[in-house]
């Protein structure tokens, strides 16, 4: 009777293995869309001489990665405005997964985007999705953007943020 039941299993799981043959290492999709094609559907307008990342902290105290897209110079680790911010409410360690990919509204509250203006306030994004491609930890992220802000701005492009050592304590 033992021998039986190891001989069903093992065929069923070569049955299954042959069954499945086909779809074993093939990239999954990720929100319905091929790993191969672009999440970003729409062309580059923003361009950004310089782009800055940190370890930073979440509004809940949790831990988060900012990004700052700038065409100013860092001072001392101080960005100015103008600037695209864009924060992730994860750690460094839960974004190295790649793609990472963050939407924004629709009530999710992963991270905040704002673009901020010279003069006046800064707008907060309204919708939109960050690809984060790759993380070299203490060196660089490279990712994408596609963003929607309140005032109907949008901005789209890519980023290859150069990392900037900050203490940061969180909780």
């Amino acid at each position: 009777m033992y021998f039986r039941m190891l001989v069903i299993i093992l065929l069923m799981l070569i049955f299954c293995f042959v069954a499945c043959q086909d779809k074993i290492g093939t990239p999954a999709k990720v929100n319905n869309v091929e790993p191969q094609q672009s999440i970003i559907t729409e062309k580059p307008n923003s361009f950004y001489k310089n782009a800055y990342t940190w370890e930073d902290c979440a509004p809940w105290d949790g831990p988060a990665v900012s990004f700052y897209l700038t065409d100013k110079e860092a001072e001392k680790g101080e960005i100015k405005k103008p600037y695209l911010s864009i924060s992730i409410y994860r750690s460094i360690s839960q974004i190295s997964i790649q793609p990472f990919i963050v939407g924004f509204g629709g009530g999710v509250n992963v991270g905040i985007a704002s673009l901020c203006p010279d003069q006046g306030d800064c707008k907060l994004v309204k919708s939109g999705i960050v690809v984060i491609k790759k993380v070299v930890p203490s060196q660089s992220i490279e990712g994408d953007y596609q963003l929607e802000f309140e005032d109907g701005i949008k901005k789209t492009g890519s980023f290859q943020a150069s990392w900037i050592k900050r203490r940061v304590l969180c909780g």
